[in-house]
């Protein structure tokens, strides 16, 4: 299991328990973690100061636009602080946190969790397109819910739409218009090739540009070399390495 969901919901009125988490948690990655031979732990949702990945406060699968991928915790208390601000319905993470763990955005592709004679029509795609770029475009993972009908399968309509919606991504980012352009930095990590800002127009996610350790900002010029038109703009951190950008 790449990732477990302790979703914490129990019904009102419910007597109130106590759980041996750790011994939980212990068990889960007995099994599907490092403990078990995988390369990684499994990702824990909602699993307190365990957790490696956390919600990002609303059920519409949008993110804040400054959205982090480090939380603050404390494992003596069993305490999570994802920044949710008051008034908003925004977990942001902190850019400083102690901790790693995923922005998760959840949403889902019909009106309701669960499919329904009234909750059966999928979400249009200008409606799916503005929740991927304000969940996955914001820095979050975009989770979409796809509910099984009374029959045990899934309806065509929602199959076609997730079909569409896959192909719409895809397609989005199918040319590379800065490929082949003049790039320029204000600096290199040693003036080495390995780090050259070439890397950020080869389309390989593994290769990147980088600065001296004790630099704390850099910019990048890149000339297309003639008038273009596009209307997206992909920029990632390289995060083999934790996340270390704290502001753009």
């Amino acid at each position: 299991f790449v990732e477990i969901w302790m979703d914490g919901a129990k019904g009102s009125g419910a007597n109130a328990q106590d759980y041996d988490f750790p011994r939980w948690f212990e068990t889960i990655q007995k099994y599907e973690g490092r403990a078990a031979g995988y390369p990684a732990d499994a990702m824990l949702f909602g699993a307190e100061a365990y957790s490696t990945v956390y919600w990002i406060g609303n059920e519409s699968g949008l993110s804040n636009e400054e959205t982090w991928s480090k939380v603050v915790v404390d494992k003596t208390s069993n305490t999570l602080d994802r920044n949710h601000p008051q008034g908003t319905s925004y977990s942001k993470g902190w850019s400083n946190g102690n901790q790693w763990a995923v922005p998760e955005a959840d949403s889902k592709i019909t009106s309701g969790w669960f499919w329904g004679n009234s909750k059966k029509t999928p979400a249009t795609m200008a409606d799916l397109a503005n929740r991927y770029f304000s969940s996955v475009g914001y820095n979050s993972v975009m989770l979409l819910n796809i509910p099984p009908n009374n029959q045990g399968s899934v309806d065509q309509l929602i199959l076609d739409r997730v079909a569409e919606f896959g192909e719409a991504i895809s397609g989005t980012f199918a040319t590379n218009r800065a490929a082949g352009a003049v790039i320029s930095a204000s600096e290199v990590r040693g003036n080495d090739i390995a780090y050259s800002p070439a890397n950020l127009l080869d389309g390989d996610p593994l290769t990147y540009w980088t600065v001296e350790d004790d630099t704390t900002s850099g910019s990048v010029l890149i000339d297309l070399g003639k008038t273009t038109t596009f209307d997206v703009v992909s920029i990632e951190e390289s995060i083999e390495f934790g996340q270390r950008i704290t502001s753009f």
